[in-house]
C-alpha cells in the first residue's frame, strides 16, 4: 500500500536532528481523490538504526515540513485539503513529545510549502504556494498572515523555498509553473531584513507584495534567457556565508545542471557551473 508521495520531493524538510533523537514525517497510504492520506511522525533514538512512532493521524494532506529548536521541540505544519487551512503542530520536548498543542494557520493550505525556524526572533515562516506567507510564534500563535506573491503574465508559483542567513535575514526562492500547460517557468529569489516585514531584492531595492512570480515582475531571476521553453526546477538552495547557492535542472537539449553561487548583499551573479558540475 506503500505509495510514491511518501515523502513528496525536496522543497521542504522532512528529517530533523536534535539531542533527542532523529525525527522524520512521511505518508504511509493515500486514497484516489488524495483526501485520506495515513500520516506519521517517527523518532529514532538509536541514530537511525530503528523508528517507533508518535504520532499517526489521517488526514487530506501531503507529508507534514519539520523544524526543530534547541531546545528539543519540533515544530509540525500540513495542509488539509478539505477545509482549505494549514495546522501548526507543536511536540515539545518536556512533554517528550506527548499530545502535540495544535494550532490553525487559515487559508494556509497548498500541495507545495516551506517552512524555516528564525531563532533570533523566535518564530516560524510557513510559505505555500498558494501565495501566502504567515508568520508563527513559538508559542502557536499566528502573528501575521499576507499574501506575498501574484501570478504574472506567463506563470505563477509552484515550489516555495526558504532559507535564514547567518545575519538573521530571511530569504524567499521559487519555481514558477507555466499558465495552462505542464512546464516550470523559471527561478526567482528576494529577501527579508526585518523578519518577513518588508521584502527587497538582495541589493535593497524594496519590493511591495504581492510581488509578480514570474520573469514580469521584479524579484530576482536565477534562470537564463534560452530556458523558458524548458523545464527548470530549483532543487535547492542555501543562503551561507554571505552568497546564495542554487542548484537546479533545466531539461534543455542538452539538460543543463546548474550550480549557482550569487552575492547576498549585491545579487551580481558570480558563479553558473554548468552543464554538470
Amino acid at each position: 500500500q506503500a505509495t510514491g508521495y511518501g515523502t513528496f520531493q525536496s522543497h521542504n524538510q522532512k528529517v530533523v536532528s536534535c539531542r533527542n533523537g532523529i525525527l522524520m514525517t512521511h505518508i504511509r497510504t493515500r486514497n484516489e481523490p488524495y483526501t485520506a492520506q495515513e500520516w506519521r511522525l517517527s523518532r529514532s533514538e538509536h541514530g537511525g538504526e530503528t523508528f517507533r512512532t508518535i504520532h499517526e493521524a489521517v488526514n487530506a494532506t501531503n507529508p507534514p515540513v519539520l523544524e526543530v529548536d534547541d531546545a528539543g521541540n519540533v515544530y509540525l505544519v500540513r495542509p488539509d485539503f478539505i477545509d482549505g487551512n494549514a495546522y501548526l503542530y507543536r511536540f515539545l520536548a518536556k512533554d517528550n513529545y506527548a499530545t502535540p498543542l495544535v494550532t490553525t494557520i487559515p487559508n494556509g493550505s497548498a500541495g507545495k510549502y516551506a517552512m524555516i525556524l528564525d531563532p533570533g526572533r523566535k518564530r516560524l515562516y510557513y510559505f505555500a504556494h498558494n501565495n501566502t506567507f504567515h508568520v508563527l510564534g513559538l508559542d502557536g500563535e499566528v502573528l501575521s498572515s499576507r499574501v506575498l506573491l501574484q501570478g504574472g503574465k506567463n506563470a505563477v508559483l509552484q515550489y516555495p523555498l526558504l532559507s535564514l542567513g547567518e545575519d538573521g535575514v530571511l530569504h524567499a526562492a521559487w519555481t514558477t509553473q507555466a499558465h495552462g500547460r505542464y512546464l516550470y517557468w523559471d527561478i526567482h529569489w528576494m529577501k527579508s531584513a526585518d523578519g518577513a516585514a518588508t521584502w527587497q531584492k538582495p541589493a535593497g531595492v524594496p519590493l511591495a507584495p504581492p510581488v509578480i512570480a514570474d520573469d514580469g515582475g521584479p524579484a530576482e531571476r536565477i534562470t537564463l534567457d534560452d530556458e523558458f521553453e524548458s523545464h527548470t526546477w530549483l532543487s535547492s538552495f542555501l543562503i551561507r556565508d554571505g552568497k546564495a547557492h542554487f542548484t537546479y535542472l533545466a531539461q534543455t537539449t542538452p539538460p543543463r545542471q546548474h550550480y549557482v553561487r550569487c552575492d547576498v548583499a549585491t545579487g551580481r551573479k558570480e558563479r553558473d557551473v554548468h552543464p554538470e558540475w
